[in-house]
């Protein structure tokens, strides 16, 4: 009986512990603001789009027609400045942030 109730409780910290832990990632993925860097980086993957970075300044413009079937999640940093110049169009889900 002992030896059930030590499994029990073992089940149930390795069981919290996993919920704990996955919460933190999620957070931390949605709570890490992306640099200009890495902007222009996630920009640049879009076809038809054509992104640069002076400090902390990315301007955005289009190198052709860009056109999205996915959403485009931009976390931008606080001190970070987007000029887009360019057009982006899509048919994917909305949401705002």
């Amino acid at each position: 009986m002992k030896k059930q109730k030590i499994l029990i409780l073992l089940l149930v910290v390795v069981f919290v512990f996993g919920i704990v832990t996955t919460n933190l990632r999620i957070f931390s993925l949605i709570a890490n603001a992306s640099t200009a860097e890495v902007l222009v980086t996630q920009i640049n993957t879009v076809n038809g789009l054509s992104a640069t970075v002076a400090g902390n300044v990315v301007t955005v413009n289009n190198d052709g027609p860009a056109h999205r079937t996915a959403n485009l999640h931009l976390n931008i940093d606080s001190d970070v400045t987007v000029i887009w110049n360019a057009a982006l169009t899509g048919n994917a889900t909305a949401n705002n942030y």
